[in-house]
């Protein structure tokens, strides 16, 4: 049986600089609220309207680092050729990934943020390099 864990990125402070990301303790659907430890070991609770929940995907990368969902993701030792949504190829190289839910294939995929989806390849030739949340700039084209 697949391992249920989430992470909780608490969007409280006032810029993407003070946010804070978490293991989840709970979740309370009736009170909508999710709690997690503080960097101080306090048990901190965030209402579901301040917060995004990342799901762990199940997957691990090549050094076993769990993949959650938003996770921002390496292709190892290889060259991926970019193709856009509208099908036109662009210059292979080494790119970086986003961990997302794929509705029309019931899964865990790679996209790049241009549209590119990267589906059918063994999950140990990526490995995890940082979050949307966290480091967006690693998105950037190498």
């Amino acid at each position: 049986m697949r391992e249920l864990k989430f992470k909780v990125v608490d969007k409280r402070g006032s810029t993407k600089d003070d946010w804070v990301t978490a293991d989840v303790v709970e979740i309370n659907f009736q009170t909508e609220e999710v709690s997690y430890f503080n960097e101080y070991y306090e048990l901190d609770t965030v209402s579901f309207d301040e917060c995004e929940l990342l799901q762990y995907t199940g997957l691990k990368d090549e050094k076993c680092v769990k993949m959650y969902e938003g996770d921002i993701v390496e292709a190892v030792g290889q060259e991926v050729v970019k193709v856009t949504e509208d099908y036109r190829k662009i210059k292979a190289g080494i790119y970086n990934f986003i961990v997302f839910w794929d509705e029309s294939f019931l899964g865990w995929g790679f996209r790049h943020p241009i549209g590119s989806i990267h589906t059918n390849v063994s999950i140990r030739e990526y490995k995890v390099i940082g979050n949307v949340t966290d480091n967006p700039k690693l998105l950037e084209d190498k």
